[in-house]
């Protein structure tokens, strides 16, 4: 069978592309961040298009649409402004655009969970099953899947015109569990390693959490000092949330927050992934807390593929 190609759109920080990627799909990936772009360069991800998706129109011949629209108009952390009132709100009626333009033979959607109430959302989900579609959508827990973390997000599996293909690929995708990794698996290789002793292995410098150490043993405020053996809870940005090193501020370890290095390992990409070296490290710290897992991505790809080499389309 010809090599399956995959459009990811709001592709970030390329974990989504880089699980089909390493599943042997043919990837092209489209974000308005240009940074998006030194990534799949760096790491050979595939191809890159630096487009306004508010905007722009995408076209081209692809098997399968991917992508994760921003969440900030449902996540529990943005208080100001949700739902319709985002400026981001659109952004996930263009993703479905998409579908409705290209036609792929499959899409995956994600997302946070609270997306499933949205009556846009349901309506969506209404219009695509005219369209031809299969839709289901579960919540997945990436330590179900060899994953350091507890992060839950929304996933919507879409298949084109072949039956329960989609909730048939939610039950398919079961078989892949594996037991979830410990923070000590995930991350103790860096204990001993100073700043900068390993690629993106940096970390910020910060007078709060020394000032107001002893609360992050309580858990309280969503500050949390990790525990070796066990996983992460699922945490945003660690330059906003404070994510403390399990040994933080013991035997003379530093109080310091995860590095950038120790969460991307968290959220399952390899050591050998990397960001420009000029980016900013706040950058490195949202591309990381919004990306997809490259491992749980390649799960579903595998599934993904198998369905799709079972059906005759």
């Amino acid at each position: 069978m010809a090599q399956l190609k995959v459009l990811d759109l709001f592709c970030g920080a390329g974990g989504f592309s880089l699980g089909f990627r390493n599943e042997g799909f043919s990837v092209t990936g489209v974000d308005i961040n240009p940074r998006s772009g030194e990534i799949f360069s760096l790491n050979k991800i595939g191809n890159f298009f630096k487009k306004n998706l508010a905007e722009d129109e995408i076209t081209g011949d692809f098997d399968i649409i991917i992508g994760g629209p921003p969440c900030r108009p449902w996540s529990s952390i943005n208080i100001k402004k949700r739902g319709i009132n985002h400026p981001d709100y659109n952004l996930l009626v263009r993703f479905f655009h998409h579908i409705y333009e290209i036609r792929p033979r499959a899409f995956l959607l994600e997302n946070v969970p609270p997306l499933s109430g949205d009556p846009n959302y349901q309506g969506l989900i209404e219009r695509t099953a005219k369209e031809g579609y299969s839709v289901s959508f579960h919540r997945i827990n990436y330590s179900h899947f060899g994953i350091a973390s507890q992060r839950k997000r929304l996933f919507t599996a879409g298949f084109r015109e072949f039956g329960n293909d989609a909730d048939d690929f939610f039950e398919k995708l079961k078989v892949l569990r594996s037991q979830s990794l410990s923070i000590e698996q995930a991350i103790k290789k860096y204990e001993k390693m100073a700043m900068h002793d390993f690629p993106d292995h940096e970390w910020p410098h910060l007078k709060t959490i020394e000032k107001y150490h002893e609360n992050y043993k309580t858990g309280k405020y969503g500050w949390h000092r990790l525990k070796y053996d066990e996983c992460a809870p699922s945490f945003g940005n660690v330059m906003k949330t404070y994510i403390l090193h399990p040994n933080a501020g013991e035997n003379n370890f530093p109080i310091r927050v995860l590095s950038v290095r120790e969460v991307l390992e968290i959220m399952g990409f390899p050591d050998t992934y990397l960001f420009p070296p000029t980016m900013a490290m706040g950058m490195k710290y949202q591309m990381a807390a919004d990306s997809v897992s490259p491992v749980v991505a390649m799960r579903m790809a595998t599934t993904l593929k198998y369905i799709i080499e079972n059906r005759c389309y």
